[in-house]
């Protein structure tokens, strides 16, 4: 038995079954590179149309983003979960008639990387 092999068998020995059958599946998990998700965003401050002088913040997320993986990308173009206001990405706690509660996530929802916010000045 080579050192591979009874490494997997000892580790199949401590594991739970549904943990022993992922192991089985993609012996090689531990491997795969991982890739951070590194949110680009830039900041526009504009007047405000509805009052005289006053101004607010655009925060844009940066087509060049690259999504840490396939999952959060595919949950992204099928709801809206970047805000603009706030400039993070956000899951809507609660909708209103008036407005929405947002809240906002630091950590993909799908494989628990961490979301790395990054303003680029324009």
């Amino acid at each position: 038995m080579n050192s591979q092999a009874h490494y997997y068998q000892n580790a199949q020995n401590k594991l739970n079954p549904q943990s022993k059958l992922h192991l089985v599946q993609n012996p090689i998990r531990h491997h795969i590179r991982i890739i951070p998700l590194d949110a680009h965003y830039t900041k526009t401050t504009r007047p405000d149309p509805s009052s005289e002088g006053k101004t607010y913040s655009d925060h844009t997320l940066l087509k060049n983003t690259i999504h840490c993986c396939d999952q959060f990308k595919e949950f992204c173009k099928k709801f809206p979960s970047w805000s603009y206001e706030l400039g993070r990405f956000t899951i809507i706690d609660s909708i209103t008639y008036d407005s929405n509660t947002q809240t906002q996530i630091n950590y993909c929802p799908f494989c628990g990387q961490k979301i790395k916010y990054k303003q680029v000045k324009s």
